[in-house]
C-alpha cells in the first residue's frame, strides 16, 4: 500500500506538503496543536530555514540581527524594534511578513503601515514587493498571491471577483499620517507592522484594539529610530523597571506589552564583516556621520541614526528634559492636601480655525496644595475641540460654544481663562461678547515681559527671551523645577522636551512651529504644549502661583488655599486622555441651549 504520509520533526505530514512548507507552518503555528507535539527547533530557526530554501544568500543574507528578528517574529506577539539606519529591520520584517502570509494566504491579513505613501514605498512595503516578486519566480515552490493593480496590496483572487479582495486575506500597505485605513478583517491571523513608528500618528497603534477582535493570533511589530522618550516608538517601549534600567548598550528588555529589541549601530555586524553584510551600517559610514557632526559623538543625529536610542539630555537646548520630567514628577497624578471645595480651576486655550490644520486644544488645570505642602498646578483634562466645516456657524464661534460648555463643567470664570490672542481672528473678543469680560490674553509674538525668570533669579524675562510665547513655555520649566506641576500629558511632555530653544542675538526664542514640523517629519504642531503653557499662565495671573511679583491675587495676603490637617485627599484624574468624539458629541448637545436660546449665560 502506497505511503500517504511522511514523518518530519516527530510529526506526520501529507506527502503533498513540501519540506519548505512544513518549516513555514511550524514557524507560524509552533504553539498550536498538533504542531506543539513535535520535536521542533526554535521557531525562528524554522523560519530562517524556509527563507534559505526559498532565496539565495545573495537575495537574502542572514545576519545575526536577522536571526534576532526571526526570533521576535515567531516567539512574540508584541515587539518594538529600535535601531539606527541600515540595521535591516524593515527588510527582514518585509520578508517574514510575506512568508507568514503565504503559509495561510486565505486566513491571514497583514497590514504594513508607514507614515506616508512615499515612505511606504521606500521601506517595509518595498521589501514585501521585492521578495514577493522573487518568491513568485521560485521554480520548486508554487507561491500564492498576486499584486493588486489598483491598490497597494498583495491579494489572493482577481479583483473582478469582488471589492473585498484587497481587504480580506491580503498584505496591504497604509500611509497612516495621510489618512490610510488600518481596517482589518475577522480572520484567524492578523498582523500589524508599523514602520517609522516614532513619526506616526497615534491611531497607528490605537488600531490594534479593533484588529485583534475575533482572531486566533494577533501580532504587532513597531520599527523605528526613536527620537525622544515620548514619541510613539518610545511610549510602547517603556521598560518594566523604568527608563533608568536601560541605556544605549541594552539589547533587549521586557515591557508591559511585550519586548523591545534594540540595535546599536556601533555594534553592527558589518563593522567586523563589511564584505559579508554590505547592506548594513558599517564603520566607514559611522565615521562619515561623525565627520558631518564635527566629531561630536553625542550629537543628536548620532544618537538617533547610529545608536538607535533617544538622545540623552543636553544634546539639544530644550525647555525640559526627560530627566527633569521624571525627577520633579511632572506627569504624576496629584495627591491633594486641599479640600475639594478649595481647589481652583483654570484653563488655557490654543485656538485653531480649520478642520485640517492645527489642533484647537483647551487645557484644564487645577491649583491647590499637594502632599509635599507646595501649592501646585495639576493638569486634569485636555479637550481637542473639533471644527465642523459643514456648519453655518463661524469657526471662531464654534470654538467659543465649546469653551462655554467646558468652563461650565468645571466652574471656571472667564477671569481664569487664558487665550492665545496672536491670530487674526480673536477668539478672546468673541468670548468677551458671548460669555463675559475679563479673559486673560497672551499675544505670543509680543516682546517678553519684565517678570522674573524664577523666585531665585530676578533677571527679567525680556533680557533672556524674545517673546511672550517663549516666556510662557519657560514658566512651565520654572514651576516644574519647584515641584509645582503635576499631571502633564505624554504629548505635552514630549513637546517640551523636543522643541528647541534657538539663539536670537543674545537672547533665545522657541523654535517656530514651521521649523518644528519640518525637522520632525510626522509630528503635529506643538498645540498641547502651547495650551499647557497658557493654562499655567492663567494659574500665574489669576492665582498668584509664582508669588507676589507675578499676580494681583498675591496682594490679598497669604495663600488662598487651606491645608487640610487630616488625611490626604486623592482626586482621580486622567491627565493623558483627550475627550474622544463620542464624548464630545454628548457634550455638544449642551451647546444648543446657549447658542439658540433667547438668553446667554454670563459669569
Amino acid at each position: 500500500m502506497a505511503e500517504t504520509y511522511k514523518r518530519k520533526y516527530g510529526l506526520d505530514w501529507p506527502l503533498s506538503f513540501h519540506d519548505i512548507f512544513i518549516d513555514m507552518s511550524i514557524s507560524k503555528k509552533w504553539n498550536e496543536f498538533p504542531y506543539n507535539q513535535g520535536n521542533l527547533d526554535d521557531p525562528g530557526t524554522h523560519l530562517l530555514r524556509a527563507c534559505r530554501e526559498l532565496l539565495t544568500p545573495k537575495e537574502f543574507t542572514i545576519s545575526p540581527w536577522s536571526e534576532q528578528h526571526a526570533e521576535d517574529w515567531c516567539e512574540t506577539d508584541f515587539c518594538i524594534t529600535w535601531g539606527g539606519a541600515a540595521c535591516s529591520k524593515s527588510n527582514d520584517y518585509g520578508l517574514y511578513a510575506v512568508i507568514d502570509w503565504a503559509t495561510d494566504p486565505t486566513e491571514t491579513i497583514t497590514l504594513m503601515a508607514s507614515t506616508t505613501r512615499e515612505m511606504l514605498k521606500l521601506r517595509s512595503y518595498e521589501s514585501v514587493v521585492r521578495y514577493f516578486q522573487l518568491l513568485k519566480r521560485n521554480p520548486y515552490f508554487l507561491f500564492p498571491g498576486k499584486e493588486s493593480k489598483t491598490t497597494t496590496a498583495i491579494i489572493n483572487v482577481d479583483e473582478a471577483d469582488g471589492p473585498l479582495s484587497t481587504i480580506k486575506a491580503s498584505i496591504r500597505g497604509a500611509a497612516v499620517n495621510e489618512g490610510g485605513s488600518l481596517q482589518g478583517a475577522h480572520l484567524p491571523y492578523v498582523r500589524l507592522i508599523l514602520d517609522e513608528l516614532s513619526e506616526m500618528k497615534e491611531h497607528g497603534m490605537n488600531a490594534r484594539a479593533n484588529l485583534s477582535a475575533g482572531c486566533r493570533n494577533f501580532k504587532v511589530f513597531g520599527l523605528c529610530n526613536p527620537t525622544t522618550f515620548y514619541d510613539q516608538g518610545s511610549m510602547f517601549a517603556v521598560p518594566k523597571d523604568g527608563w533608568s534600567s536601560v541605556n544605549a548598550e541594552t539589547e533587549l528588555w521586557p515591557t508591559r506589552w511585550g519586548r523591545v529589541r534594540h540595535h546599536n549601530g556601533f555594534h553592527s555586524p558589518a563593522i567586523e564583516h563589511p564584505d559579508r553584510y554590505p547592506f548594513m551600517i558599517n564603520q566607514e559610514q559611522i565615521d562619515q556621520r561623525l565627520r558631518e557632526e564635527d566629531g561630536n559623538i553625542d550629537a543628536r543625529d548620532v544618537w538617533v541614526f547610529i545608536r538607535g536610542f533617544p538622545p540623552r539630555s543636553g544634546v539639544d537646548d530644550t525647555v525640559l528634559t526627560p530627566e527633569l520630567v521624571q525627577t520633579h514628577k511632572l506627569q504624576t497624578a496629584p495627591v491633594w492636601l486641599s479640600e475639594k471645595h478649595d481647589l481652583m480651576y483654570v484653563a488655557g486655550l490654543d485656538p485653531a480655525f480649520t478642520s485640517g490644520g492645527d489642533d484647537c486644544v483647551l487645557k484644564i488645570g487645577c491649583v491647590g496644595v499637594i502632599d509635599d505642602k507646595n501649592t501646585a498646578l495639576a493638569f486634569v483634562d485636555t479637550v481637542k475641540i473639533p471644527i465642523d466645516v459643514t456648519s453655518s456657524r463661524p469657526a471662531t464661534y464654534q470654538v467659543v460654544d465649546a469653551v462655554r460648555v467646558i468652563l461650565d463643567r468645571y466652574g471656571i470664570p472667564v477671569a481664569r481663562l487664558c487665550i492665545d490672542d496672536s491670530g487674526t481672528q480673536s477668539v478672546a473678543d468673541v468670548v468677551e461678547v458671548e460669555i463675559g469680560a475679563g479673559v486673560i490674553r497672551v499675544n505670543n509674538s509680543m516682546s517678553a515681559t519684565d517678570r522674573h525668570i524664577s523666585a531665585k533669579d530676578p533677571t527679567p524675562m525680556k533680557d533672556k527671551f524674545v517673546d511672550r510665547g517663549t516666556e510662557a513655555w519657560m514658566h512651565i520649566a520654572a514651576l516644574g523645577k519647584r515641584n509645582m506641576i503635576r499631571g502633564m500629558t505624554d504629548r505635552a511632555a514630549n513637546e517640551f522636551c523636543i522643541r528647541r530653544l534657538v539663539p536670537s542675538g543674545r537672547r533665545k526664542r522657541l523654535e517656530s512651529k514651521v521649523d518644528f514640523k519640518k525637522r520632525l517629519k510626522g509630528y503635529r504642531s506643538p498645540d498641547d504644549g502651547d495650551a499647557t503653557a497658557l493654562c499655567a499662565e492663567a494659574a500665574i495671573r489669576a492665582c498668584g502661583l509664582l508669588g507676589a511679583s507675578q499676580a494681583p491675587f498675591a496682594a490679598h495676603g497669604p495663600s488662598p488655599f487651606r491645608k487640610a490637617p487630616g488625611r490626604q485627599i486623592i482626586v482621580t484624574m486622567k491627565p493623558s486622555n483627550y475627550v474622544d468624539n463620542k464624548t464630545w458629541n454628548r457634550l455638544s448637545s449642551y451647546i444648543r441651549p446657549y447658542v439658540h436660546g433667547p438668553v446667554r449665560k454670563r459669569w
